[in-house]
Formats: C-alpha cells, sequence, structure tokens
C-alpha cells in the first residue's frame, strides 16, 4: 500500500497550510472525465485541476455514483475547515464535483446545499506612478519591459501579453485586439 501524509507548516502570515503527498494516490477517475472536458473545450489547465480534485475527492468518498449529498458536504467541510484549504481551493473543489456529475452521471448537484465560503475582501496594494516607473526602469531586458509596461498600460493579462502577434496592434487607433482571451472571448483594448 502506498504511503499517504500531511505535514503542516506554518507560513509567513501565521496561518497554518497543509501539504499532502497526491503522488501516492491511484487515480480514481475515468478517462472519459477527461474526454468530457475537452470535447466542451475546456481550458487544459482547469482540465488538470478538475481532475486532480475528482481523484481526491473519489479517493475520500468512494466511486459510488449514487453518493449521498452529506457525504459531499462532509469532504467539503473537511478540505476547508479541518485541511485549512483556501476560499478559492473550496470553491474550485465544489465547482469540481458539479463537472464531474453532470458530465459522468447527468446528476445535478446544484440541488445540494454547497457551503461556499464567504468572499474575502482585501485591500489591493496600489503602488504609485513612480513606484512602477521606478520597477519597469529596472529591467533590462527590452522584451519584458515591453510586455511589463503593456500589462500595467492595459491591464490585459500576461497569457495574452504572451500570444499577441505584431498583427494585432493598430496603431492608427492605439488598439490591441486579443484575439481568444480568457473564456476563448475576443476583445480589442
Amino acid at each position: 500500500r502506498k504511503i499517504k501524509y500531511k505535514v503542516y507548516f506554518e507560513r509567513p502570515d501565521g496561518n497554518k497550510s497543509m501539504v499532502k503527498n497526491e503522488a501516492g494516490i491511484d487515480s480514481l477517475v475515468p478517462k472519459s472525465f477527461r474526454y468530457e472536458m475537452e470535447q466542451r473545450r475546456y481550458n487544459s489547465r482547469t482540465i488538470d485541476q478538475y481532475i486532480s480534485n475528482i481523484n481526491r475527492f473519489l479517493n475520500y468518498t468512494g466511486t459510488d455514483p449514487c453518493i449521498e449529498g452529506e457525504r459531499i458536504k462532509s469532504y467539503i467541510y473537511e478540505i476547508s475547515v479541518e485541511g485549512q484549504y483556501s476560499r478559492s481551493f473550496q470553491n474550485q473543489m465544489i465547482n469540481s464535483i458539479k463537472v464531474y456529475f453532470k458530465l459522468m452521471y447527468n446528476r445535478e448537484i446544484d440541488k445540494i446545499d454547497l457551503p461556499r465560503p464567504r468572499r474575502e475582501i482585501r485591500l489591493p496594494v496600489v503602488f504609485s506612478k513612480g513606484e512602477i516607473e521606478r520597477i519597469i526602469a529596472t529591467i533590462s531586458n527590452l522584451k519584458h519591459r515591453t510586455m511589463i509596461s503593456t500589462i500595467y498600460a492595459t491591464g490585459i493579462r500576461l497569457n495574452e501579453v504572451l500570444s499577441l502577434s505584431p498583427e494585432d496592434i493598430d496603431k492608427e487607433k492605439k488598439i490591441i485586439s486579443i484575439p481568444g482571451g480568457k473564456g476563448s472571448i475576443d476583445r480589442t483594448v
């Protein structure tokens, strides 16, 4: 039998975190789950994360497609309270479970009242214009400096900057066309 373990450590902000050995857990996720998500054009990173999440879930609850809502709730409770996972991980896990049961068993989990965490409200750290200029000025690589400046000036995502080509930039109109951004949506900035 493969070894499973938990390691607790204290983060610099004083919170405790947990790392689990996932490599030792056998995969219980059917290969058809990946196929179904690929057919629906889910992002490859989303697919990998959902498969990882469902593998954890199935190793905890078993593979019974008729699992009771209370068993799912107890799993969500364990990862959110006892496992001390983040709010975003808890939401991601709930989304993974819903997608899994919908695609694999055509079963709606929405009817089960899964506890969503309250959104944490944090004030953003905002740099002054001078601080941004100093940060950008310290970047010696012209390509990197251009990418960071573009992200700062337009607010586009890193993946969108990486996929830009010269044809996407209209200097006359001062417009950047972003083909296939997040959610495969074309947009302009």
